[in-house]
């Protein structure tokens, strides 16, 4: 993953309590960190890389731009 053109490591510096993405689709614990996840990128203004199709359905349709579905 380091070799894909702009990779870059981004420290845990938001949090849910002030979130960058709608938090409306919250419907339990297990989602919390997913949620993170997707908040961190989006107030870094980068796109969260993953294999779950799942999270990005999940989002509104507003912060699913910040998801990217990785096919393997």
């Amino acid at each position: 993953m380091r070799r894909v053109p702009g990779w870059s490591f981004i420290s845990d510096s938001v949090s849910l309590a002030a979130p960058s993405i709608d938090m409306r689709v919250l419907m339990g614990r297990r989602q919390v960190t997913d949620l993170q996840l997707v908040n961190l990128a989006a107030a870094n203004n980068t796109t969260l890389a993953t294999f779950d199709a799942t999270l990005r359905a999940s989002l509104v349709p507003e912060d699913q731009r910040w998801v990217s579905v990785w096919s393997g």
